[in-house]
């Protein structure tokens, strides 16, 4: 997701919006993540959805 979609739940308290899921933030603005279960992706985000694209579904990404 967008960080301003990430934002939202932020506001809210919320960290990690999907915590069954792996889950990635698009943004150069945030420098850190608030959540250990949330990886940014700062650069390069169209290799990363190609790299998804490759996996069969869940299960097949592992959770860092």
């Amino acid at each position: 997701m967008g960080r301003r979609t990430y934002e939202v739940g932020l506001k809210e308290g919320i960290t990690s919006p999907y915590p069954h899921l792996k889950q990635y933030v698009v943004s150069r603005s945030l420098k850190e993540s608030p959540d250990p279960a949330v990886e940014l992706v700062s650069s390069d985000e169209i290799a990363l959805i190609q790299m998804l694209k490759q996996h069969s579904g869940l299960g097949d990404v592992e959770k860092s």
